[in-house]
């Protein structure tokens, strides 16, 4: 089980309401990206943690592994500069009674730095679509006492 951290924005609130995660295989310039190419190691039964406007506003346990998947059903507006070959993965999102903010860990994620994770060395998140997170990030960020 691998746990993987999604920034979604736009994308968020169509993906909530279908249940799924989507992205691109390659960027309009046919290039491949490295946060959409995360998307081919999901499998069935990993975590994914979604964060919308500074927020981790959801969690879930995957129902699929990645497949291949085609835009054309969904009328995503802020993915214009997307081709129509994409990544796909199922899942039922668990939408957080309360959002985590992610300013208020900001100095803990400085603190607790790891170069293998969706963080940087500010404590801000990387700039990048799908991302692996360390285990004890993802506990601190999500597990609220």
């Amino acid at each position: 089980m691998i746990i993987f951290y999604v920034f979604q924005r736009k994308a968020y609130v169509e993906e909530l309401k279908d249940g799924f995660v989507l992205s691109p295989k390659l960027i309009k310039s046919k290039h491949q990206n490295i946060g959409f190419s995360i998307m081919t190691k999901i499998k069935k039964g990993d975590f994914i943690i979604h964060h919308c406007n500074r927020e981790i506003k959801a969690i879930n346990v995957t129902k699929s592994d990645c497949y291949d998947s085609t835009r054309t059903a969904y009328k995503m507006e802020n993915v214009s500069s997307w081709n129509n070959d994409d990544y796909r993965v199922d899942i039922n999102y668990m939408v957080l009674d309360t959002p985590v903010k992610l300013a208020d860990h900001k100095y803990w994620l400085q603190e607790h730095y790891s170069e293998d994770s969706v963080f940087t060395k500010n404590g801000t998140g990387k700039q990048q679509y799908m991302c692996t997170i360390v285990e004890h990030h993802a506990l601190n960020l999500t597990i609220q006492e």
